[in-house]
Order: structure tokens, then C-alpha cells, then sequence
């Protein structure tokens, strides 16, 4: 997979996709300077890991692999942990992006890591943070930039930030999915972490460890994305649930052609007289449903032919025997990659027994009006 990636990387770095700044053409510094500017493009074309690497990497997807059943901010603190301690990090912070009530864009902390017998973060001063604190950040890191540098070299008002994570050097990296920019990483660490005591001239953050941390940030991004979706597909399926049970129409999805009988609501059933039980995998023939087969070859003929149906009144028998009129409504969908039809109706009996009898009293009336030997007439009085 990472070969692969880097293959791709590398394929698209000519095109200045990879640079700091996307689509510009930047060219790519050729090695690690010691005094990176705080917008330096930290990029380069991705080489194949190092086992090492792959092991950190491949830890992290063990851990992203539980998102789902697990509480996401703790499975982020793990992989901060591991990442932290890959580079050597005195602090490691997440944060993302968010609107309040009234749309304004904040940043607050999401998950941190520090080494045992640091200072903790206090959570409290790194929530709801207004864009106009970290709007340079903002637009480095959402046109895929990274920044990085000492602490000092940072503003004043940015070092109350960073001084939290200890350390004196920085590397933030962005958390974007699908070119959407919505969070970053915070790395801090010492000078001398870096290399040997006594080295000269070498950066306080090393390619390899820019590139592990840059992989692993992409990883987080598609987690993040993957969670969100499934929240949001999780939020559908449970409101769809909701109207599905709860309706007072009766509904139903059946297979189709076949039309047997998967779910059903408790207004379908009480509609039916029957129990959900002796409903559920029955066609509507085997339950003496079909009053006209004809009607329902008709109607079987339009969905496969259409996709749907829309307010047709369709005649059915009941478990009492009265024969009722339903005003339905179907279209074709899947479930379970199964062709199914879900289908909603109105039990619309009444009201055409209604106006049948409104119309036979019109009808009666009329015809007492033009039979009568009386001169009648109506007229408006205003």
C-alpha cells in the first residue's frame, strides 16, 4: 500500500502537487535546511518507508481499525502516543476545526499526548479558539502547507500555544480529506532530540520523520472521514428507522419480483390483521392479499419498468375479509444488495365510501332537479 502511495506521490510531485503550496509549481527543496521559514514547503517525493516506519504506521491502523466501536478522542490519544514517541516529541496535540451557533469558524483541542512527569495541557485554554488567532495557520495548512520552526521564531500571541506542548521547536501538519481542510497536528520537541549530542547541521526535524508523520496524518484524515461518515450514515439509518416504525401509514419492503416480505411497521400489521411475525417472509398471496391478480401483474410490470409507482389505489383482501383500498406508493432500492421495493400506503376505504355516497346524493338531486314539473331556480343574493 505505502509503495504504492509513494509511487503515486512521486508521479505527481513534477506537477507541484506535493509542494507546500499546491498547484503552484514550487519547486521542492532538495534537502533539510536547519532554519525553515514557518511556511517552507517540508515535502519532497515519498520514498518507500523503513521497516520501522511501517511498523508505526501499521500500529496506527491496528488502532484506527476500532474507531468505529470505541471512543474516538481515546483511539486519537493512542496514536499520538505512538507518534510522539516515533519522533521523539515532548508534546503532540490534534485539533480541529468547527462552527458555533452563529457559523464563525473556532479551533478547539481534540486529543493530546505528552511524555509521563510532563505538565499536562490544560484542555480548558485550547477550546473554541476564534479563527482570527490562528488565521495564518489557516491558510498555510488548508492549501496543504505545513509550518515549522522554533518556538521563538513564532509571534507572540501563537507561543502561548505552542508553549503548552513544551519543547522549542514546532512541526504542524494538516488534516485534510477529499481537499477539505478541517484540523492539524501539533508536534513539539527539544533541539538536541533530534541527533547525537554534538551533531552540527541537522534539522531539528529530519525528512524521514516529516514523512512518517505526514503519512500518518493522512491516515488520521481518512479515519477521521470513514467516522464521519458512518455517524452520519448511522444518524440516517437511525431517523429512517424511526419513520419507519413509527408512521402511521402502513409501510413495508419486499423483495422484488418476488414480493416477499422483509420489514414491515406496526401500522402495516394492525392495517393487516395479522401479527409482524406471520407477515414478515410471506408474499402478499400467501397471506390472500391480492384481490385482482391482474391488478398486481400490472402494477409488478410499471415498478420494473419505472422504478416506482406513485399513488395508485391497489384493492386487498384482509384477515377479517373485508376488502379495503390502499393508496400506495413504491420505489425500487437495495437492501443488503438485494433488489427490494419500499413501499408506503394510505388506507383511503372511507373516504371513497364518502364520496360515493356524496355523489349518488348529487346525482339523486340532480335528477329530481331537471325531472321536476316545478319551475326551480338558485340564484346568489349579494
Amino acid at each position: 500500500l505505502y509503495r504504492a502511495m509513494a509511487e503515486r506521490q512521486t508521479a505527481r510531485a513534477g506537477d507541484g502537487f506535493e509542494s507546500g503550496r499546491q498547484g503552484t509549481g514550487d519547486a521542492v527543496p532538495p534537502h533539510w535546511r536547519d532554519d525553515l521559514a514557518l511556511d517552507d514547503p517540508v515535502d519532497g517525493p515519498l520514498s518507500p518507508p523503513s521497516d520501522r516506519s511501517l511498523t508505526i504506521l501499521t500500529n496506527i491502523h491496528y488502532q484506527l481499525l476500532g474507531l468505529e466501536g470505541q471512543n474516538r478522542l481515546r483511539v486519537f490519544g493512542r496514536c499520538l502516543k505512538l507518534l510522539g514517541v516515533a519522533s521523539q516529541a515532548q508534546g503532540v496535540a490534534l485539533f480541529e476545526t468547527h462552527l458555533d451557533g452563529d457559523g464563525k469558524t473556532l479551533t478547539s483541542l481534540r486529543a493530546a499526548w505528552q511524555p509521563a512527569g510532563a505538565a499536562g495541557i490544560d484542555q480548558s485554554t485550547c477550546q473554541n479558539l476564534p479563527l482570527s488567532q490562528l488565521q495564518r495557520w489557516h491558510e498555510v495548512l488548508a492549501r496543504g502547507g505545513i509550518l515549522s520552526g522554533t518556538t521563538s521564531s513564532f509571534p507572540a500571541a501563537e507561543q502561548s500555544l505552542l508553549s503548552r506542548l513544551g519543547g522549542d521547536s514546532v512541526l504542524i501538519l494538516p488534516l485534510r480529506c477529499h481537499g477539505q481542510y478541517f484540523g492539524f497536528l501539533i508536534f513539539s520537541r527539544t533541539g538536541d532530540a533530534a541527533g547525537e549530542s554534538g551533531a552540527e547541521h541537522r534539522p531539528i526535524w529530519p525528512s524521514a520523520t516529516v514523512k512518517l508523520l505526514r503519512t500518518a496524518s493522512i491516515s488520521l484524515s481518512l479515519a477521521c472521514e470513514q467516522y464521519t461518515m458512518q455517524s452520519c450514515l448511522r444518524q440516517t439509518q437511525n431517523a429512517f428507522a424511526s419513520l419507519f416504525h413509527h408512521s402511521p401509514d402502513p409501510m413495508a419492503v419486499t423483495t422484488f419480483p418476488e414480493g416477499r416480505h422483509l420489514l414491515v411497521n406496526a401500522s402495516y400489521a394492525r392495517w393487516l390483521g395479522r401479527p409482524s411475525a406471520e407477515i414478515v417472509g410471506r408474499r402478499p398471496a400467501d397471506l390472500g392479499l391480492v384481490h385482482n391478480r391482474r391488478q398486481f401483474a400490472n402494477l409488478r410490470r410499471q415498478i420494473r419498468d419505472r422504478g416506482c409507482i406513485t399513488n395508485i389505489e391497489i384493492d386487498s383482501h384482509l384477515a377479517d375479509g373485508q376488502t379495503r383500498t390502499l393508496l400506495v406508493s413504491s420505489e425500487l432500492t437495495q437492501l443488503n444488495d438485494q433488489t427490494c421495493l419500499l413501499s408506503v400506503g394510505k388506507d383511503i376505504t372511507e373516504r371513497k365510501a364518502i364520496l360515493a355516497t356524496l355523489s349518488a346524493a348529487e346525482a339523486r338531486f340532480r335528477a329530481i332537479f331537471e325531472q321536476i314539473d316545478v319551475g326551480i331556480c338558485q340564484a346568489e343574493l349579494s
